[in-house]
């Protein structure tokens, strides 16, 4: 008989740990796809401590990097868990793009926008974190969000104005070294930040 390895996603409703879907944290591995699929399964997603590349591998403007399912927990080991985007010549990359999605919360990561390495043309539209579009009840907290080419948090609207961004409650975040601002919010109803 041979034994093989047990893995958290093998009990039902156990955290998801992004090592179980691939990703290796070293700061070097596009790590991309293997989180996308652990953020597929949804439920409470855990980064152990590492830096984690994560990019649009076409480098198509406003591709999605990052896309966490509705009803998520997603955390880490607070700064030592970076997850950093890799480099794009093209407009509107973000770490985690949430449109139209809901009851969702971020907390104890820090994440990177590299902008240094995002070279396309008015990119002030890459922000770290994207929330728009409908999206309703996304906390982002006791996170340290840097150097994005746009800003830290956008919260409101993409593509459609009349799907009102509801119940955001950013908080107890560290934000430095964004391009434009730490915290832009445009459009919507409830939100928090403090």
């Amino acid at each position: 008989m041979s034994l093989t390895k047990v893995t958290y996603s093998m009990i039902d409703g156990a955290v998801v740990n992004v090592f179980d879907y691939g990703a290796i944290g070293d700061g070097l591995t596009d790590d991309t796809a293997a989180i996308q699929a652990a953020l597929n399964v949804g439920g409470a997603v855990y980064f152990p401590a590492g830096t984690y590349l994560v990019k649009d591998s076409t480098d198509t403007a406003d591709a999605p990097v990052l896309e966490p399912s509705s009803n998520s927990f997603i955390f880490g080991e607070g700064d030592s868990t970076i997850i950093k985007l890799g480099p794009h010549t093209t407009i509107k990359h973000n770490i985690f793009r949430i449109d139209n999605k809901s009851n969702i919360t971020i907390r104890d990561l820090k994440l990177d926008g590299n902008k240094a390495q995002q070279t396309g043309s008015l990119d002030e539209y890459s922000h770290n974190i994207r929330i728009v579009d409908g999206s309703q009840n996304i906390t982002v907290e006791n996170c340290t969000i840097v150097d994005a080419k746009g800003d830290g948090v956008y919260v409101g609207y993409e593509a459609t104005p009349a799907a009102v961004t509801a119940r955001t409650y950013i908080n107890n975040n560290l934000m430095y070294g964004n391009s434009r601002q730490q915290v832009a919010v445009v459009h919507g109803i409830e939100h928090t930040v403090s």
